[in-house]
């Protein structure tokens, strides 16, 4: 689902980005592509290819006037883990080398919009 989704939701719009000679795309990976984190690598490795063809599809579809970027979180203060955790699905949820206070939901959204406003490649929230 991290890169199936994304992806998905990408071959729709680019047509009609494409269509009307502009757009933002804007992808959720997380802190976890660009760390090493034991337990975590099929996680990881998800969201380093998501980023991946982000960026990939950034150079290609600038000609088109649409912007790809990507944003990393580190650990957002939601539900997800204990909604995860309490599934029947059996995941291994990838924070052990992350530390501190979770980001609050605004502060992610906050770099999201900055991202769209600035058209950044790339931001880390740290």
């Amino acid at each position: 689902m991290n890169i199936y989704g994304p992806l998905v939701a990408m071959q729709s719009a680019i047509p009609i980005m494409r269509k009307q000679g502009a757009g933002t795309i804007v992808n959720i990976s997380s802190y976890a592509a660009r760390s090493v984190s034991p337990g975590s690598s099929a996680y990881a490795a998800t969201k380093s290819a998501l980023a991946t063809i982000s960026l990939t599809a950034r150079k290609e579809l600038e000609d088109h006037g649409i912007t790809v970027s990507v944003v990393y979180p580190r650990w957002t203060a939601t539900d997800f883990r204990k909604h995860v955790l309490q599934s029947k699905v059996s995941v291994t949820v990838p924070y052990p080398a992350i530390t501190g206070m979770p980001d609050s939901p605004e502060k992610v959204a906050s770099k999201i919009l900055e991202i769209v406003e600035t058209g950044a490649a790339e931001v880390t929230i740290e």
